[in-house]
Parts: structure tokens; sequence; C-alpha cells
């Protein structure tokens, strides 16, 4: 179970700390409209270098909502963090375990990633036919208030991150964890059969 949280944690974590993917997405969500696009290159590196714990998001940019809701951002981020090691604690202790009692390795792993895949499924064809709705949900239950209602004449940090930018993303996210789960089962299972 361990690794089936630990794959699309870890694709996750990678993902949200990489800047030019964020300025990529934001870019082709941007209606072709390159230059506004770039205009908010700046938001988008104080933002995740922000979150990240590197630095302060300055008060001239963004408005004590925008700040607000980043700050809770920057918390679920940490407790990703901290999730992510205690998934790779329990799945290395687990295999470790299993190992010495005589399990095979490549089987376990296997089976780890074949686990994975149903769940994993199952979500991205929910969220591809409900991912406005799901949005909102995940909002609502991981955030205690409404700092993460954005009005985009308002605040800059909807217009460099619109909701578009946040559909493609799980996209990318799900096509990765796909790969990772299909690639770790598929090589396992062509060296158990040889």
């Amino acid at each position: 179970m361990s690794f089936f949280l630990l794959v699309p944690m870890l694709v996750l974590f990678v993902m949200a700390r990489s800047t030019g993917l964020h300025d990529m997405l934001a870019r082709s969500v941007s209606s072709g409209d390159s230059a506004a696009a770039t205009g908010y290159d700046s938001v988008r590196s104080a933002v995740t270098e922000y979150l990240f714990g590197h630095g302060e998001l300055p008060a001239t940019v963004f408005s004590g909502r925008e700040i607000a809701h980043l700050q809770d951002v920057q918390l679920l981020f940490m407790l990703q963090s901290v999730v992510l090691a205690i998934a790779a604690m329990v799945c290395i202790g687990t295999a470790t375990y299993l190992y010495t009692r005589g399990a095979a390795m490549a089987d376990l792993i296997r089976r780890g990633a074949a686990w994975g895949f149903g769940p994993l499924i199952a979500f991205g064809v929910a969220m591809a036919l409900f991912f406005d709705q799901l949005f909102i949900v995940l909002h609502r239950v991981l955030f205690t208030n409404d700092y993460w209602l954005l009005d985009p004449v308002e605040h800059i940090l909807i217009r460099a991150y619109p909701p578009v930018f946040f559909q493609q993303f799980a996209v990318i996210t799900f096509g990765i964890v796909v790969a990772a789960y299909l690639s770790v089962w598929t090589t396992l299972a062509v060296f158990k059969k040889r």
C-alpha cells in the first residue's frame, strides 16, 4: 500500500518544485498570448520559492488573501513532505521485512505497482469526467477557509495560475505516474519470465 502512495507523491513533489514546468504550462494555457504568460514568470517563481521555504511573498505583488492562501498551501506542501518520508520508510521497511522472510523483491514491487494502478485509473477517469467538481471538493476538504476563491480581476495569483493550469498539471502528473507504474510492472514481469 505504501508503494501505491509513494510513486504519485514523489512525482507530485518533484513536479511541484519545477518552476520551468509551471512556466511551460502557464504559457500553454494563456490562449496564445505568450507576452501575458511571460509577464507572470516572476510571480510563479516567487510562489514556487515561497512554497518550498525560500523567500517571502511581496505584499506589493500579492494581496493579503493570496498570501493567506499560499501560507495554507505551503503547510500542505510541508505535510506532503512528511507523508512522503513516512511512506518511503514504510515501503522500505515492509519490503525489507518481507524480503528477509523470503519474498522476492521483484514480486513485491510488481504487486505494489499493480495495486496502485487500479485506483490510479479510477481516479484518472474521475478527474477526466469531473475535474471542476473534484477541484472544488479538494479545496473544500484541504482548506478551512475560502481564501482559495480568487478573482482574476483582483488577484494576480489566479492570473498566473488559471484553473486550466491545474487541469493540465493533473493530466501530466497522471501520465507520468501511469508510465512509472507500467514501466516498473512491465520491466519486472519481463525479468520474471527470464
